[in-house]
């Protein structure tokens, strides 16, 4: 089969790109940094320089393709110029689903988010559930947006579905979407992790192999215009310590008062913003990660045949797949 994959240089769609090729796929993959192709070295992908932003560039590299993953997308927690988010999230994802019409493509999957969801309260979500809390991101609104876009042009007759990933965790290319591997790679280095303090906090967890089955089974048996959540286990934030802790001997843990954190993380935005530099965390992100995200895939394991990896299990793989590669080690990314 002939695919077109966006973000292909990104974490899940690095891992998807070069599974499909494994199947003994014709992957087409559209890349806009050179110094991420190496990435990519496969004899079944073929590299095609451009970006989703560009019409034209998506549509010649569409061609030929049956089938199209729409993995690409700013997954930032904040930029000096908060357009990109929606240039590239909203406006790139024009661009793939007007070619796929146009180029009359057999399928489309486009990867979404849970964030979308933002905090889910008592109760896990499901793809029904309405965001309780209002928008306060460019993230999190721009892939709101973009499903908009997704769900017009399946009403148009283009037979594209979404899956929306909750937080992915896994060995693969650094990138600021694996923070939970990033997490597990200080504790193996024995740096200091520095958490806000809120150990019941819940969040959804969702194993990379996962991620990248239930891509491939949403293209085999999706919906057109449905939605998916590709999540995995709801776990506290004590229980992730905890599951840490019983893999790696000892954690250097600081927990730190949330309201300090509050009023730190206002400061800091400001200053980034005068500097125009990206925040290590943001008013937004302390709320997301101190509140509830706790997710229901049952959709997409009746529907998709989704499967999910016990958490405890895939940190277990995880933590295997680091110490026998360990090219990693000086690029420890920013949580």
């Amino acid at each position: 089969m002939k695919i077109f994959v966006t973000g292909a240089t990104g974490y899940i769609g690095n891992q998807l790109a070069i599974s499909l090729a494994n199947e003994g796929n014709e992957v087409t993959a559209l890349v806009r940094s050179p110094e991420k192709e190496n990435s990519l070295q496969h004899p079944n992908i073929r590299l095609v320089r451009g970006d989703i932003t560009n019409y034209d560039a998506v549509y010649n590299a569409m061609k030929q393709a049956r089938q199209v993953f729409h993995v690409a997308g700013y997954a930032r927690l904040w930029a000096p110029d908060c357009s990109i988010f929606y240039t590239i999230n909203v406006e790139g994802t024009r661009n793939v689903l007007k070619a796929a019409k146009e180029l009359g493509v057999t399928k489309m999957v486009h990867t979404s988010s849970t964030a979308v969801f933002g905090p889910t309260g008592n109760r896990p979500a499901t793809e029904e559930s309405p965001r309780i809390a209002p928008f306060d991101n460019d993230y999190d609104l721009s892939k709101h947006l973009a499903e908009k876009e997704v769900i017009k042009a399946a009403i148009d007759g283009l037979d594209v579905c979404i899956v929306s990933p909750s937080r992915v965790y896994g060995y693969g290319i650094n990138s600021p979407s694996n923070a939970m591997t990033n997490l597990l790679k200080r504790a193996l280095l024995k740096e200091w992790i520095v958490l806000p303090y809120a150990p019941n906090a819940i969040g959804n967890y969702t194993y990379i192999d996962d991620v990248v089955s239930g891509h491939i089974n949403a293209m085999r048996f999706g919906r057109a215009g449905e939605k998916y959540l590709l999540g995995g286990e709801n776990k506290m934030v004590r229980e992730v310590l905890h599951c840490i802790r019983q893999l790696v001997e000892q954690v250097n843990y600081i927990p730190l008062p949330l309201g300090v954190l509050k009023v730190f993380s206002q400061l800091l935005l400001q200053y980034k913003k005068l500097i125009r530099e990206d925040a290590l965390f943001t008013p937004s992100s302390l709320e997301r990660y101190t509140s509830n995200a706790a997710f229901d895939s049952s959709k997409a394991c009746r529907e998709l045949n989704y499967s999910i990896t016990p958490f405890e299990s895939g940190m277990a793989e995880t933590l295997s797949s680091l110490k026998k590669d360990l090219t990693w080690l000086p690029h420890i990314s920013q949580l």
